[in-house]
């Protein structure tokens, strides 16, 4: 993956959802076999909870 960057890196403004939630429904194409601690850790989708809801 390549992506450009507008300013440093900020720690706290990182947010991302779980890979497995049941809400998305994402049909992998092979088994998930090495997710790190972090990515495994995002909390399920909630519409609600920032950023999503604005």
């Amino acid at each position: 993956m390549t992506y450009l960057v507008s300013a440093p890196y900020t720690p706290t403004a990182e947010w991302g959802v779980r890979f497995s939630d049941p809400l998305f429904d994402i049909q992998w194409p092979l088994p998930v076999s090495n997710i790190s601690d972090k990515d495994a850790g995002w909390p399920l989708y909630d519409v609600n909870a920032e950023p999503f809801f604005r």
